[in-house]
């Protein structure tokens, strides 16, 4: 029963956190994904972010998801993780992140969320990142601010 208790608080306190990261720092963000087939032969050389996280809630307009929240789990290389909660309102292109304990971020991931996932992160020099999923699905990713400004996609990288 004190457990459950525990569990309780420690999510009404997640929940607080939550709240205070909407009024925070909120930036625009657009991004391109592209779905390829393998690994970049560049990613060999760069030492990858490591990231876990998951979804909290979304919010769906019909099938389409518009918002969501999620919690996650960012180690930079050579770095101690960061833990974070965020929302993303892809009508408006924004996102908010705040920080949480690395213990709140264990008291829901993996078991309390949807679809967590771990990946590792490859930052490239043409700006581009490369996400490589667990589960072996590989994603090129380009945020930008107009569509104008987006590097080319190396032509060697094979699409999916």
């Amino acid at each position: 029963m004190e457990s459950n208790i525990l569990l309780f608080m420690s999510r009404l306190s997640f929940l607080e956190k939550l709240a205070e990261s909407l009024g925070g720092d909120v930036h625009k963000e657009k991004e391109k994904r592209v779905d390829l087939l393998e690994l970049p032969k560049e990613c060999s050389g760069i030492k990858p972010i490591l990231i876990k996280q998951g979804v909290l809630k979304e919010v769906k307009k019909g099938d389409r998801v518009i918002a969501y929240a999620r919690v996650r789990m960012k180690q930079e290389p050579d770095q101690l993780p960061k833990y974070s909660v965020g929302m993303k309102n892809f009508s408006k292109n924004e996102e908010s992140e705040g920080k949480i304990s690395e213990e709140t971020f264990n008291l829901w991931y993996p078991k309390y969320l949807e679809r967590p996932q771990s990946k590792k992160r490859y930052k490239m020099d043409n700006g581009w990142t490369i996400d490589l999923k667990e589960d072996g699905k590989i994603t090129a990713e380009y945020e930008y601010k107009n569509p104008d400004d987006i590097e080319k996609m190396p032509t060697e990288w094979k699409k999916a």
